[in-house]
């Protein structure tokens, strides 16, 4: 059985998304459950997105921004560039804690297939999903001149200094 915080209800119309959200407050009643509206949200996602009015119990729902699904950032305008820097982070919390072996004295293309194997798998994790634009392309190229090509010179750097 899934928590009502796993669940999410898509409609292209607002007046099918309060059908189906009156809908599921019923059948949880059949079961026993109420839906919490203050763990409630409601997401838009637009070119130009405004708030809705969905009611639970004649309360109005939350209207946000951005929420998080299973790891992922879901955003109201449909742009992948909040999930990109959220991915990027991990990557590089991930990166950091390996950052000895990454940047020990090993070949290079080592390197590379240790970096896309632990560092790029956590990265793109999603990517499929992305609608990528110059902006979110930027933040992943400099990402990767940080771990492949900065981390590199550093320790070329340090060799040519002893």
């Amino acid at each position: 059985m899934k928590p009502a915080d796993e669940l999410v209800l898509l409609a292209e119309v607002e007046v099918v998304l309060q059908g189906l959200t009156e809908s599921l407050i019923e059948i949880g009643r059949c079961y026993g459950m109420e839906i919490n509206v203050e763990k409630s949200k409601v997401l838009r996602i637009s070119r130009s997105p405004s708030p809705i009015q969905i009611m639970i119990y004649q309360k109005q729902m939350e209207n946000v921004e951005y929420f998080n699904y299973y790891g992922s950032v879901v955003t109201n305008d449909a742009r992948c560039t909040q999930e990109i820097k959220s991915r990027i982070a991990m990557a590089e919390a991930a990166f950091n804690k390996k950052k000895t072996l990454f940047t020990r004295k090993i070949d290079l293309n080592l390197r590379k297939i240790l970096v896309k194997c632990y560092i790029w798998s956590i990265a793109l994790y999603g990517a499929g999903t992305w609608s990528l634009q110059k902006i979110g392309q930027k933040y992943l190229e400099i990402f990767e001149y940080v771990v492949l090509v900065k981390d590199g010179e550093d320790q070329l750097d340090q060799s040519c200094e002893k």
